[in-house]
Formats: C-alpha cells, structure tokens, sequence
C-alpha cells in the first residue's frame, strides 16, 4: 500500500481505542456505529443518542481532527434522515405529482443532503 494514502480519522490509534469505550447506546459503540454503512447507522440509532454525542464535551484526550471529524460524520447522517423524512412531499409537488411515491422514494435515497435541502426548501417558492 502506497504510504501517502491518507489514514482515516476513525483508525487513528487513540480515537479508536476511547471510541471502542465509549458508548452510544446499549449495544453500539462510538467505534462500532462509524464502522456501520450510514444506512444501517440510521436503523440502529436514535435522535437521543446522537443528541447525548453532541453533549458530550471530554474530547480533550483525542487526537486533533478526530472530534470534528466524528462529529461532523454523525450529523451528516442525522440531517440525512432528517431531510429524507420531509423531501418526499416537496418532490411530489415539484414533480407536479406526475411520479409514483415509490419512484420519488428511489430519488430521495439517492440524493445528497444539500440536494434534499434545497427540496425542502423549493416548495416555498412554487406555485401549482
């Protein structure tokens, strides 16, 4: 493996052995959930247990970098679920309800955060 490959923030020694400990809900480590596909994170978390992440605030241990880096990761799958959840109706009505719910769906799951953003946001500024 070529060494100028950028090492990941979550395998940095120090981050992973405090994520290993630290626990974001009964069963699911700090480690265990950035190792998950952000779909699976999704299923697996609540909006209490990222809510008790953001709270925390003993990061003075870890590595530079690995704080944001974690923080960042988590939130953007939040949003995520967020905007998946109130996307659905704005795309309806941007589509002018010409597609089925299930292939609006399909779009939705394939976007990124700043595009089910800027649907959320797009319906305010239509007239059907």
């Amino acid at each position: 493996m070529p060494a100028n490959i950028q090492k990941r923030w979550y395998d940095d020694e120090k981050f992973s052995g405090w994520a290993k400990v630290y626990m974001l809900s009964k069963s699911l480590s700090l480690y265990d959930v950035v190792q998950l596909k952000p779909e699976e994170m999704e299923k697996q978390l609540t909006c209490s247990d990222y809510f008790a992440f953001a709270c925390f605030d003993d990061y003075k241990d870890l590595p530079e970098g690995t704080t944001e880096a974690s923080a960042v990761h988590l939130s953007e799958i939040m949003a995520r679920r967020f905007f998946r959840e109130w996307a659905l109706e704005p795309l309806l009505k941007l589509t002018r309800y010409q597609l089925p719910i299930l292939c609006c769906e399909m779009i939705i799951n394939k976007l990124m955060n700043k595009d089910l953003y800027s649907i959320c946001f797009a319906d305010t500024s239509i007239n059907l």
